[in-house]
């Protein structure tokens, strides 16, 4: 799929789709193997800014190679417990394309017992800022923030659950990286916005509030695992992110792989893979 994006438009929305290596990578970090405590893992994971799908499209298929005894609670595992949004239309439709083929082998097996078919999964075209959370919460009446997402009624079912949804046991991703310079238009939504305004500060990236929305839809135990460029660590305008971090959470590793091209587009880009436990 990146390779039919426009390699310009890629870098103005800051798009850098993750080497698969680099998916199996953090998944291991964080535990998620698709076995757990013996059975198949029931834990919840989403990733925010999904893309075409390779973190949601492996810890698929490791559910399903875990559940080769038991296809029914495989297949449950995925429908239920694992989340995508993204914002960019087509990217979510391959995302949930190719979620669907690593099921269809389960509902295969199960159609041999009885008739089965395929949930509607939990991933949705969405702009996870503005729209994965619970706006009451927040204190945003509906009326003074209209709805900007279209949604059958079983996925705006599906999504209401997200939205209201804070216990998670795992956010993973590779988030956009936008930088404030250049871009102001995409960060004003943030600075007059009931909740990220309090977040805000001038210099910004956009990766910083996905690592905010993602602590923050946590359970307590739980881990967020990202791969994102380094400069957060020491940027000014990373100070409002770097004290949520240490007051909501634990530093469990951070990997730099200083020196090695994980993205050889991204010119002059260091990376970094974080683990954060709530």
């Amino acid at each position: 799929y990146e390779h039919y994006l426009n390699l310009d438009d890629r870098k103005e929305k800051g798009q850098y789709y993750t080497p698969h290596y680099i998916v199996e990578f953090i998944l291991n970090r964080v535990g998620f193997t698709g076995y757990y405590k013996g059975g198949i893992d029931s834990r919840t994971l989403w990733d925010p800014a999904s893309g075409s799908g390779g973190f949601i499209v492996e810890a698929a298929r490791r559910l399903r190679v875990a559940g080769i005894n038991n296809p029914s609670d495989a297949k449950k595992a995925i429908v239920n417990n694992i989340y995508a949004t993204e914002l960019t239309a087509f990217a979510s439709f391959l995302c949930e394309l190719n979620t669907v083929i690593q099921i269809l082998p389960l509902v295969k097996s199960l159609t041999e017992r009885k008739n089965q078919k395929i949930d509607v999964l939990r991933i949705f075209k969405e702009d996870s800022l503005l729209q994965a959370f619970n706006h009451e919460e927040i204190g945003i009446k509906e009326t003074a923030y209209p709805e900007v997402h279209i949604l059958d009624s079983s996925k705006e079912m599906k999504f209401h659950i997200l939205q209201n949804k804070n216990d998670f046991d795992f956010v993973v991703g590779n988030p956009p990286y936008v930088g404030e310079s250049g871009h102001k238009e995409l960060f004003r939504p943030l600075q007059d916005h009931p909740y990220w305004k309090k977040h805000y500060l001038g210099k910004s990236d956009y990766l910083y509030y996905f690592i905010i929305l993602g602590l923050n839809k946590l359970k307590d135990g739980g881990k967020l695992a990202f791969i994102t460029t380094q400069y957060w660590l020491t940027a000014d305008g990373a100070k409002n992110l770097r004290k949520y971090i240490l007051e909501t959470s634990k530093i469990v590793e951070i990997i730099d792989f200083k020196g090695i091209k994980l993205f050889p587009e991204a010119k002059r880009q260091e990376n970094i893979v974080f683990i954060l436990e709530r």
